[in-house]
């Protein structure tokens, strides 16, 4: 496993700028980043009255918490806030599912735009950034050749406390079946599940080739919406420092969401984090002590980056040449039988000139290293009527609404 770094940036500085910021006239401001989080897209706010919503583009760990909580029993509730929707594996609802073949049925979806992304594919909108942009236009084609329906009346009672708290919605229908994802020009990107496969649906259930999840129903839970975290656990923004990529976030063998995303967890309980794509790389974040302050952080991971890992390697090596040759030369021109005044200056001047070149390009292979940071994220309440104010720190800088 690759060498893994946690760092965690001090809460003092945020408690002072949030004290400053409590007088100022209500905007938004930036340095470096944008004063949303992920997942705050404005894009994203009309998502969460959608009843339905696509899940075909859906990371394979973000599909198989939701077929978990299927064969777990129970009705599946939610947390859905437009373009994140999290499985509340723990939140245990009353009522079940029966298959009803309804295919095989065919449908499409076309993108030519980011907006047309954030309307029709929310959940997988940042996902798919990267491309449609590459391809200029998507395609996503699903073949239904079924769902799993909600028994009548079940998932009526959704239970106030532990993680049913942050209930939202109940999942109602599962429509399950096969998908591709095409470039406007035809080409594939992915595809999941097998087309032929979906003419042989039977009345029991699914062909285990043509099962993938495609498409989710949602009834709201009357009265409920975003909540603060109970007490010992803090709401943490997963961000990815390179935008081209994600990382699947697990508590233990649970899988909690894909990058970018918001999550509530036990602050001093471990997460570990693997990057989607060919090169895999791994991190072990220990805890996030720094959330148990303000209950509420962003954590930042940063994959390998191979650039700065072989400059760091040729300076390092170009430095201890360097330290080598001055500490040669500062021992035979600066010894007491020989004394060279010349070979003992360019001795401790190519010394001390190399020892900074050594220390800076280690700590540069060091910092290419896969590494998660933590930043706490300051929220606090002003008086007279004021709306919140948030302070965050971010690897461009420091960010807030006030």
């Amino acid at each position: 496993m690759p060498l893994v770094s946690v760092r965690a940036a001090g809460t003092a500085a945020l408690l002072v700028a949030a004290v400053a910021l409590q007088g100022c006239v209500h905007t938004a401001v930036a340095m470096g980043t944008s004063s949303m989080s992920a997942g705050e897209d404005p894009r994203c706010a009309a998502a969460a009255d959608q009843p339905t919503a696509l899940i075909s583009e859906w990371s394979p760990g973000e599909k198989a918490s939701l077929q978990q909580a299927l064969s777990g029993g129970g009705a599946i509730a939610v947390e859905h806030l437009g373009c994140r929707l999290r499985v509340l594996s723990q939140c245990r609802v009353a009522g079940g599912y029966t298959w009803q073949r309804t295919g095989p049925a065919q449908a499409s979806v076309e993108i030519d735009n980011e907006q047309a992304l954030f309307d029709r594919l929310p959940l997988s909108a940042a996902a798919l950034q990267g491309d449609l942009r590459q391809a200029g236009k998507l395609r996503v084609a699903t073949q239904i050749a079924g769902e799993y329906r909600l028994q009548p009346g079940a998932g009526a009672q959704v239970p106030p406390e532990g993680e049913c708290a942050y209930a939202t919605h109940v999942v109602t229908a599962l429509s399950v079946g096969a998908s591709t994802l095409t470039a406007g020009d035809g080409r594939m990107i992915r595809a999941a599940g097998d087309v032929k496969a979906c003419a042989q649906t039977a009345d029991g259930g699914p062909n285990p080739s043509c099962a993938a999840p495609l498409q989710i129903s949602l009834s709201r839970v009357p009265g409920r919406g975003p909540q603060e975290p109970p007490p010992g656990m803090a709401q943490v923004d997963v961000v990815s420092a390179f935008e081209g990529q994600t990382w699947d976030v697990y508590a233990g063998d649970t899988h909690v969401c894909t990058t970018p995303c918001t999550t509530w967890v036990d602050p001093m309980r471990p997460l570990s984090l693997e990057s989607q794509g060919a090169r895999q790389d791994h991190l072990f974040v220990p805890t996030l002590g720094e959330a148990l302050e303000t209950r509420s952080a962003m954590l930042v991971a940063t994959g390998h980056n191979r650039a700065k890992y072989v400059n760091g390697i040729v300076f390092t090596t170009l430095g201890g040449m360097g330290t080598v040759v001055g500490i040669t030369f500062t021992a035979i021109g600066c010894s007491d039988q020989q004394r060279r005044g010349g070979l003992c200056t360019a001795g401790l001047i190519t010394g001390a000139a190399s020892l900074p070149i050594v220390a800076i390009f280690t700590w540069m292979i060091v910092d290419s290293m896969p590494h998660a940071d933590v930043l706490p994220v300051l929220r606090a309440q002003p008086g007279g009527g004021q709306p919140p104010v948030t302070v965050r720190m971010g690897p461009g800088g420091i960010s807030g609404t006030f």
